[in-house]
Formats: C-alpha cells, structure tokens, sequence
C-alpha cells in the first residue's frame, strides 16, 4: 500500500511539472517575436536608415545638401522607435523629412501607388518627338 500511494504521488508530482514547464513554454513562446516577425522597433529604424541614406545621398534639393545629417540621425532614430505600426511609422517618415525632402512621400507598400498630381511629369508634344 505504501508503494501504491508513493507511486501515485510520484506520477502526481511528475504531471504537475510537467505542467508547469509546457505552461511556461507556452508563455514564452507567446510573448517572444518569432524569427519570421521582426520586433516593430527593428522593422521602424530599419525602414528609417534605409529612408535616411537615399535622401541623404540622393536627394537633388538644396535643403538636403544643407542638413546637419549627425543630428538628424540621432532626432529621427529616438522619433520613429516610438512609431506604433506600419501607418505610423508611414506618417512619422514623411513629416520627418519634410522640411529636408519635400517631394518625398511615404505609404505603405499596400497602398494604390497614387502620386499627386503636382508630381506628376507633365506630358508635352516635345517629349514625344511630334
């Protein structure tokens, strides 16, 4: 009788942690970002540096060519780690550099590729070689 009860709460035992370590597991895995989903932060300053070299670099405007770049990196990394999601993120880039780049605009590559109108490159016979 003694063996039964030891055994009984030996199997006990071994269930509640086993228990305990899937619950655990469960819980960590839940709350970590899986390796096919970066963290948001990641995916904010990773859309931000790339952003942030090809205005740097690219950019034809005269505001651009003057910017203090060191100083802009530093501004622009503490203002888009706070970005929430994508939208965000999408909004805080384009008013961030709009008073270096104003005829950038950001959207999500979801979003129908609309360019507006004063963007547009004007059509004329010349081109067209009538």
């Amino acid at each position: 009788m003694k063996t039964t009860i030891r055994y009984a709460s030996t199997c006990s035992l071994i269930a509640g942690v086993i228990l305990l370590v899937a619950s655990l597991s469960a819980a960590i895995a839940a709350s970590t970002p899986t390796a096919n989903q970066p963290d948001q932060e990641v995916v904010n300053l990773t859309a931000f540096a790339r952003l942030y070299g090809m205005i740097r670099w690219f950019h034809p405007s005269d505001e651009a060519a003057n910017a203090d770049w060191d100083a802009l990196a530093l501004s622009g990394v503490q203002q888009m780690r706070a970005a929430r999601d994508s939208t965000d993120l999408a909004d805080r880039l384009e008013q961030f550099f709009k008073p270096i780049a104003p005829t950038v605009r950001v959207f999500l590559t979801t979003a129908p590729d609309l360019i507006p109108e004063e963007l547009e490159m004007p059509v004329s016979d010349a081109r067209l070689g009538v």
